[in-house]
């Protein structure tokens, strides 16, 4: 099991990463009005998945929830907030068309499944089991949503 510190900056860097993906989806609510709705509503998802994986950084730093940080690659996710970041500045200059946006929200929320990183694994305390499988029904749900929306544009 790893250290306290380790998986502290563990939850961190997943929050982070969760107000990243909500911080692009508001960008591109911002870029296309006509579906800010859609992107909003992702937007204030992804806060509250970030506000679940806070309140599992409270009792692991509380000492009442422990788990293997090992498991979410750390460089990963550093490199996935640069990427993030990138996507968020070309929002911001008007440098992407809806079917890019959706591509990468489609391409984000997939690679979240791919990567495994709400898998809940034999062994995780049930506590821990119960917010991964919540992460992860609400990133197939992001990602069935996304692929809809996709599906309905027209090339801009």
């Amino acid at each position: 099991m790893e250290t306290l510190s380790e998986m502290l900056e563990t939850v961190r860097l997943l929050v982070t990463h969760e107000l990243a993906i909500g911080e692009l989806y508001e960008a591109y609510a911002r870029r296309f009005p006509d579906q800010a709705e859609l992107w909003r509503g992702l937007a204030a998802e992804e806060r509250e998945h970030a506000e679940w994986l806070d309140a599992m950084g409270h009792r692991v730093e509380a000492g009442e929830l422990a788990f293997d940080a090992r498991r979410f690659k750390a460089p990963a996710v550093r490199s996935a907030l640069k990427y993030l970041k990138r996507r968020q500045e070309e929002a911001a200059a008007g440098g992407v068309t809806r079917r890019e946006a959706l591509g990468t929200a489609l391409d984000i929320e997939q690679a979240l499944l791919e990567n495994a990183y709400y898998r809940a694994i034999a062994g995780d305390p049930v506590d821990l089991r119960v917010v991964l499988d919540t992460l992860s029904a609400g990133t197939r749900e992001h990602l069935a949503r996304v692929r809809e929306a996709l599906d309905a544009v027209r090339d801009d």
